[in-house]
């Protein structure tokens, strides 16, 4: 899913229009992340100088004001595209793809569910590392459910 469609420009009546739809389809990273999402937007509106129709959603610019509205509609694509590529907590897998901790941490050993990188978090003295994973590879079993029962049958298997 394109961020492209997600921020666009448009000349209505007397002026220009800046509006985020969210109300489509959207890449799943906007959705897991969308307090971050949500929040940056606002605060993107908010100091573009426009006139505020919806927080967050949509506002206004007078037609001599393109070069901020162009701006601003760049500024939101760039910014809703890194959070849309954030990758995803074991937490955030799990519910997205209905796995089971024990289904997550086995597929995570044997490579099958490919870890991006890890995160870490401080709990008092400790340091804990945690496994992040690509929302792109998440999205693409999403949208292939097949490929979760395939693991699930050849584990039952074994």
């Amino acid at each position: 899913m394109a961020i492209r469609r997600l921020v666009t420009l448009k000349k209505d009546n007397d002026h220009l229009v800046v509006e985020v739809d969210l109300d489509g389809p959207m890449p799943i990273g906007l959705v897991v992340h969308k307090g971050e999402r949500d929040a940056t937007m606002r605060l993107l509106m908010a100091k573009s100088g426009s006139a505020i129709d919806k927080p967050g959603r949509v506002c206004r610019f007078q037609p001599d004001q393109l070069g901020s509205a162009e701006m601003l509609v760049d500024e939101l694509r760039d910014r809703l595209r890194r959070i849309a590529s954030k990758p995803l907590s074991l937490k955030q897998i799990e519910k997205l793809l209905s796995l089971t901790p024990a289904e997550r941490n086995r597929w995570s050993k044997d490579g099958r569910l490919q870890i991006s990188g890890t995160s870490k978090i401080r709990r008092g003295d400790n340091l804990i590392s945690l496994a992040t994973y690509n929302v792109d590879a998440v999205e693409r079993l999403l949208e292939n459910p097949a490929i979760v029962e395939a693991w699930r049958r050849s584990d039952a298997s074994r």
